[in-house]
């Protein structure tokens, strides 16, 4: 099976997408469970703007780890 991508991306104000979709925190977990089934081949990818507030940044890694993803990346971009 080959490995599945998927995007969260975090503007400067906080805001969180996943998919290109609109997410609060509360439901990140449940996005990525939903859209990643077999989550041992999941890949996820958290865009994160570089003046963003670093305690968001760990709320999300934290919830990428309870949906059980094993790999991820962190990319900062301006924007």
């Amino acid at each position: 099976m080959e490995e599945i991508s998927r995007t969260i991306t975090i503007t400067k104000n906080g805001e969180l997408y996943f998919m290109d979709k609109r997410v609060d925190l509360k439901n990140l977990r449940v996005a990525i469970q939903d859209s990643l089934p077999d989550r041992e081949k999941g890949f996820l990818r958290i865009k994160a703007d570089k003046e963003l507030d670093v305690g968001l940044l760990v709320s999300v890694i934290d919830e990428v780890r309870l949906s059980d993803v094993k790999t991820f990346s962190i990319v900062t971009e301006r924007g």
